[in-house]
């Protein structure tokens, strides 16, 4: 999955023309969060009773990385899709 994740990421900076990515994760939903991290996205806040799910409301995480911050950690790793 980190792979896939670095290649959309690679995709957006890269093809789209993208400066900024981000996503959001349940924070019960730890494997998405720690995915996120690993390929070099920071957490950037949480968000309190964001969405009603079976109407108990959850709260996520929101993540972010910007183009420059990802090209420097990953440019050895990531596929280039200009």
């Amino acid at each position: 999955m980190t792979e896939a994740v670095h290649a959309l990421i690679s995709y957006g900076f890269g093809k789209l023309s993208l400066r900024q990515i981000w996503a959001t994760a349940d924070i019960e939903n730890t494997q998405s969060w720690r995915l996120m991290e690993r390929v070099g996205m920071y957490r950037k806040s949480k968000v309190r009773m964001g969405r009603n799910v079976r109407s108990n409301w959850r709260e996520s995480y929101v993540y972010a990385v910007l183009e420059p911050e990802y090209r420097l950690r990953f440019s050895s790793n990531a596929k280039s899709y200009n």
